[in-house]
């Protein structure tokens, strides 16, 4: 549990709101580039419409991380019509 709260916090102090969301993002990336949690690979939670791209969530956690991702991008694909959601590995 210990490990968790620690986790949290790098992650906000990493992702702190003086700096831009591109900025945040890539720090976010880096780390887990770095940190692998669990035996397989964490991915990225995308979502893509009219406006672009933009990263929503990191997944890890599940005994499948891919498989616990792409349920997540299908839902919210099916909830919003007009906006796709997608996975990306983020190590």
């Amino acid at each position: 549990m210990r490990i968790k709260h620690i986790f949290l916090g790098l992650i906000f102090f990493l992702t702190s709101c003086d700096q831009s969301y591109d900025s945040q993002v890539t720090k976010v990336e880096k780390f887990f580039k770095a940190n692998q949690i669990g035996s397989g690979n964490d991915y990225m939670l995308i979502k893509s419409s009219g406006l672009g791209q933009s990263e929503v969530g990191v997944i890890f956690g599940y005994m499948d991380d891919k498989a616990g991702c792409d349920d997540l991008a299908k839902l919210l694909s099916n909830a919003y019509p007009d906006i796709t959601y997608h996975c990306s590995p983020l190590n």
